[in-house]
């Protein structure tokens, strides 16, 4: 296998003495000389070290060295191994390693991998170290949302509503929550125009706060422990709080549901826009008409007035002429 490092980089450079019978051996006054790309390898005065480094033994033969690679130059670097066995002097090896740029690729992505409403979770593991060198005693697990869209309200304000019964829950898990509320409050928003925009982002607001504190509170409260006996102890817990704050919050739907699908315009609407005259008006406007021709072929005519009983306003009638 080709062996490469980065320029600048560390190496382990590794060589195996065996004898004639191929059995790894240790092996006697063992030096290793390194020359840069084009050095003649053949005079070992051409060597980065004209002494020559020496190996760490590792035992079955194996002798290896941890080298830095300097910046300049890059290409085949030649690692030359010399050594002594039993009956056996000046015994050489020369091997060759790859010092390339050290200039990493440049990645480029064409889109974004997060989008809006992602759920990231990004786990460190104790090998990583930090610039300084020190380590994590165990892995460490960091979550976040990208943008949340729609959010009409914030966790800050669904904990001033609920805050004291959903203590034990994550912040992240209340985000979700509004998130999912803030959807089904744009999917009710019925008016295409805004009536009064102050009242209904208003009203957004708050019943988007209220959708996601009840599904927190309601699933909390599907746990509570109501009773508990331990032999002749018996503790029953009140859990008329969770009761009342649902109802609270169930009011809170209603209150400003009503707003919110009309554009904030649900007290215009239920107001009477017009007003049309009962029939037990004294003024009110009298309306008739007679019919001329016969069968299929009779027409609404109305060509004269006469005078009501209240006088304020004449009746449209018909008066046959006499010809």
């Amino acid at each position: 296998m080709a062996r490469t490092v980065n320029a600048g980089g560390a190496i382990s450079l590794r060589i195996q003495f065996k004898d004639d019978l191929g059995k790894p051996v240790q092996a006697q006054n063992v030096k290793l000389y390194i020359f840069q790309p084009a050095a003649v390898t053949t005079d070992n005065a051409n060597a980065i070290d004209p002494a020559g480094f020496t190996p760490t033994y590792l035992g079955e033969g194996v002798y290896e060295y941890q080298y830095t690679t300097a910046c300049t130059p890059i290409g085949d670097w030649t690692d030359k191994w010399t050594g002594d066995l039993t009956c056996q002097a000046g015994l050489t090896s020369s091997l060759t390693f790859s010092v390339a740029a050290g200039v990493s690729e440049v990645v480029s992505f064409e889109s974004p991998q997060l989008y809006n409403n992602n759920l990231v979770t990004v786990t460190l593991s104790p090998s990583i170290a930090s610039t300084g060198g020190s380590t994590l005693s165990e892995s460490l697990e960091i979550e976040f949302f990208t943008t949340l869209t729609p959010f009409h309200t914030s966790v800050q304000k669904v904990n001033l509503e609920v805050g004291s019964l959903i203590s034990g829950i994550k912040d992240l898990t209340s985000a979700m929550a509004i998130l999912e509320a803030s959807i089904e409050a744009d999917a009710l928003t019925f008016s295409s125009k805004e009536v009064n925009s102050e009242l209904f982002k208003h009203a957004r607001r708050e019943y988007t706060t209220a959708v996601s504190a009840f599904k927190l509170v309601s699933n909390i409260g599907g746990n509570l422990l109501k009773s508990k006996t331990l032999g002749d102890l018996s503790v029953t817990y009140d859990t008329d709080s969770h009761r009342e704050t649902l109802e609270h919050l169930q009011e809170m739907m209603r209150k400003w549901g009503s707003q919110l699908m009309s554009g904030g315009g649900a007290q215009a609407i239920r107001g009477p826009r017009m007003v049309v005259k009962g029939s037990l008006d004294p003024d009110r406007p009298t309306a008739d008409r007679m019919w001329e021709g016969t069968g299929s072929n009779k027409k609404p005519i109305a060509n004269s007035s006469q005078p009501t009983v209240t006088g304020r306003r004449s009746l449209r009638t018909h008066k046959k002429r006499w010809w």
